[in-house]
């Protein structure tokens, strides 16, 4: 963004699907923001909701019995020595709330190969706070307990399923076996998340991405021919050459005044919008 020109407005480009073009703010004018980190594990690596949920309830009920970690309290270290103790502590307080199947052995513990989610719980104390499964992928969300704190979306591929029945363009496995096969089947961070509030913000930054960096945005396949004359859908993504928009839209049943009344058709509410523009870190 610093190499961006200083300019306070200018007219971006739309695709030729659309026929008006949109005035918009210039970067340097925009409240950009990190957002998230999008995450590749395994094939079908990741386990339950209802484990996580009940890793969960594990460690809080460990934190209610007490500290087992290197601090006795806000950044003051233990005294030299106690902090064997104060493990072995905890660790006999862990077996007891978990099953014995849920036990670990402590010598056949190895740092590498672990689930990422349980060490971003673990670990960070984080929570899983949302789920999405997909015709072909699932995907949970880490976040911390600051709202406006960093967020992991973590997604595996699935077995079976079609990527044409995927409403959510990110989430399609050819994108995590692409990955996987660019990594030499490694996980790994495949994607950071920015976010800007402005409307028009995306279509400013991806303006500068085409006169400047053609070959790196994402180019979504059909998106040139055929694409529809508004980006806005209800319960589909809408192409749009560089960017994918998408509605969140519910159906709401108008009340009626007596049960005799007729029945009053469903009203639809639109809750939200996303737009989307991706972009390639590097050639």
């Amino acid at each position: 963004p610093r190499h961006w020109p200083p300019a306070r407005s200018a007219t971006v480009e739309v695709p030729p699907a659309m026929s008006a073009t949109v005035e918009v703010s210039t970067p340097t004018d925009l409240s950009f923001q990190f957002h998230h980190i999008h995450v590749y594990v395994e094939r079908d690596s990741l386990r339950p909701l209802a484990d996580y949920k009940k890793l969960e309830s594990q460690l809080n009920a460990l934190a209610s019995r007490g500290s087992f970690d290197p601090f006795s309290g806000g950044m003051r270290f233990l005294p030299a020595g106690a902090l064997p103790a104060r493990v072995e502590e905890g660790r006999q307080i862990w077996n007891q709330l978990v099953d014995p199947a849920d036990r670990r052995d402590e010598a056949e513990y190895a740092s590498a190969g672990q689930d990422f989610v349980e060490q971003l719980l673990v670990g960070l104390g984080w929570r899983v706070t949302a789920e999405y499964v997909g015709p072909t992928t699932r995907s949970v969300l880490v976040t911390s307990a600051d709202p406006c704190g960093v967020k992991f979306c973590v997604t595996c591929a699935l077995v079976g399923g079609d990527d044409a029945d995927e409403p959510y363009d990110h989430f399609r496995r050819s994108h995590v076996e692409r990955f996987f096969t660019a990594h030499g089947g490694r996980p790994g961070i495949a994607a950071l998340g920015f976010e800007v509030a402005e409307e028009g913000g995306v279509e400013a930054i991806l303006a500068q991405y085409r006169k400047r960096h053609p070959a790196l945005l994402v180019w979504h396949a059909g998106a040139h021919a055929g694409a529809p004359s508004s980006d806005v859908t209800t319960g589909k993504r809408a192409r749009v050459d560089w960017t994918l928009t998408y509605t969140d839209v519910r159906k709401v049943q108008a009340p009626t005044a007596s049960s005799a009344a007729a029945a009053k058709p469903a009203a639809e509410l639109e809750l939200g919008r996303m737009r989307i523009g991706e972009g390639f870190a590097f050639y």
